[in-house]
């Protein structure tokens, strides 16, 4: 809301919708006043008739092609921001594409960007490599959230392929002693020390720590949810 109120577009911030059953997360909602604005946006810029939805129609902007690089990329941000994800398993970021999948591939490899593709369930999405797409800062640049840190920490993260440092293996330790589930574990030593481990792999000294005969493993701890 912070960028549509650069526009000049009043907005009212209400009730936030809490976490459901088939929506886990809970969402902040806020909606603004009509602008004549955004409708020039919607119509002549996206391409779109006032009664389609950027949902289930197919955006119209062959003109962005033409469009010089600078802009393409900050077309590309918007979506990166507002439909992005980051996948630290697969070190990716995924678009949710559907059904603008074609086109969105064009534009990311436009910028010199190679991708992939998927549809799950009927929702398409386009995948990049974080080595790929690190350079471009796909995530707004002017505003700092957590999934451009996430792109940061997993481009420059470092790795143990074989041996873990002691210093490490400990860290790994404390963090189990804590309860920590090895997702919570991963994330955790990415973001603070900069560390990049492979789920699995934290997984496997979870269950050796917990065979060990040390205070606060046994039978009485918890056990970790599936992933």
């Amino acid at each position: 809301m912070d960028c549509v109120s650069m526009l000049g577009i009043q907005y009212t911030r209400y009730a936030d919708r809490p976490a459901r059953r088939r929506h886990p997360h809970p969402e902040h909602r806020w909606q603004t006043y009509y602008s004549e604005v955004i409708s020039w946006l919607f119509t002549a810029c996206l391409g779109l008739r006032r009664n389609e939805l950027t949902s289930y129609h197919r955006i119209r902007m062959g003109w962005l092609m033409t469009a010089t690089k600078e802009h393409r990329l900050w077309f590309l941000r918007g979506l990166a921001d507002s439909d992005g994800g980051v996948n630290i398993s697969n070190k990716t970021v995924e678009i949710t594409s559907e059904p603008n999948t074609e086109f969105f591939k064009t534009l990311v490899e436009s910028l010199g960007v190679p991708t992939l593709s998927y549809t799950s369930g009927g929702v398409g999405t386009v995948v990049m490599k974080i080595g790929d797409i690190v350079q471009l800062r796909i995530f707004n640049p002017e505003i700092t959230n957590h999934k451009a840190t996430l792109v940061q920490r997993l481009a420059h993260a470092k790795t143990f392929p074989r041996h873990w440092p002691e210093q490490l293996e400990s860290r790994v330790e404390a963090l189990m002693r804590q309860g920590l589930d090895p997702i919570a574990i991963r994330d955790n030593l990415l973001l603070d020390w900069r560390v990049y481990v492979k789920l699995r792999t934290v997984q496997s000294k979870w269950m050796r720590l917990k065979a060990k005969p040390a205070e606060g493993f046994g039978p009485s701890t918890p056990c970790l949810r599936g992933t």
